[in-house]
């Protein structure tokens, strides 16, 4: 009715929409920001809402935040700063939206790996970028899109939405494990249960020749002992039971328990991956070359699987 008013009775209206689309399902709420887009040709709209999909990620610089200020008697402020007041209530929707803006590329990307964590993400984004700059080794094919998992209990229900989109339009995908246990479990359980013959799954171990692995183990134990020791600020000299271990974390995880220093997890790992990675960017000659191999032979092996 507005579309054919707006020719006639209500030609230079503004239209102002409380809510629109609250009972909508997402896809349609979606659609309904291209409506209304169209309908922005013609006569300027304003409205509001608490809906994710109905803010426009391309097109963030349009919304304004409302929020009460922190006076007495507090006001209705409107603001064109998305992080103004602070109040985690009225960014909710826009970190809702950037996420799935950022969730559409990943899914769009013509060769998707499924990545365990942010270190395996962080480490070879970096390393991708280093090989680039020395020109040297294998690098990742343009089209490769990284999706960081967090952890491999994510891993399955991810996997199964991106797989139900991979077959769009010639599109495919692939998961990257660690050769540890967790690792060789939800490998078996993808195998089975998702891809059936099909080789969607990479095991990091056989890509760079050992044979248990974990995203650390691109470099060699001397070298990540020290990374370990800088940003953690330890004295780290590992006995012979703990240098014999199969992987690079799972040696620092004897040495913390005989050290009396807790649990070396999440938060250790992901410190010295910034580290390396801030080490690197600095200077990609400070990249080892072991890693330069071991990294290449797995880039090599991750743009194998696509072909």
């Amino acid at each position: 009715m507005f579309l054919v008013e707006s020719q006639d009775a209500h030609a230079g209206a503004i239209l102002l929409l409380d809510e629109p689309g609250l009972h909508l399902h997402p896809t349609m709420q979606s659609k309904l920001v291209g409506f209304f887009e169209r309908v922005s040709q013609t006569n300027q709209i304003m409205y509001s809402t608490h809906l994710p999909f109905l803010i426009d990620g391309d097109h963030l610089d349009r919304v304004r935040t409302v929020f009460l200020s922190k006076g007495k008697p507090p006001k209705t402020i409107v603001s064109s700063d998305p992080c103004a007041g602070g109040d985690r209530d009225t960014l909710f929707p826009l970190q809702a939206a950037l996420g799935y803006s950022i969730a559409q590329t990943m899914f769009l990307g013509k060769r998707p790996v499924i990545v365990e964590g942010l270190t395996d993400y962080m480490l070879m984004k970096a390393l991708n970028v280093c090989l680039g700059a020395l020109k040297t080794g294998t690098r990742l094919h343009d089209e490769v899109v990284l999706v960081p998992a967090g952890g491999t209990r994510r891993l399955m229900p991810l996997a199964s939405i991106m797989f139900s989109a991979s077959g769009v339009e010639g599109r495919r995908m692939l998961v990257l494990l660690d050769s540890d246990d967790a690792g060789t479990g939800a490998g078996t359980r993808l195998q089975s249960e998702l891809f059936g013959k099909d080789s969607g799954v990479l095991m990091l171990g056989k890509a760079i020749g050992l044979a248990e692995a974990t995203i650390e183990d691109l470099l060699l134990r001397p070298d990540y002992v020290r990374a370990v020791s800088g940003s953690l600020d330890r004295s780290i000299k590992l006995d012979a039971t703990e240098d014999k271990a199969p992987t690079n974390v799972s040696a620092l995880v004897k040495h913390w328990q005989r050290m009396g220093w807790g649990e070396f997890g999440r938060d250790e790992k992901v410190t010295t991956a910034l580290r390396l990675v801030g080490v690197w960017e600095k200077d990609p000659r400070a990249v080892p070359a072991e890693t330069i191999k071991r990294v290449s032979a797995l880039f090599d092996a991750i743009n194998n699987q696509f072909e």
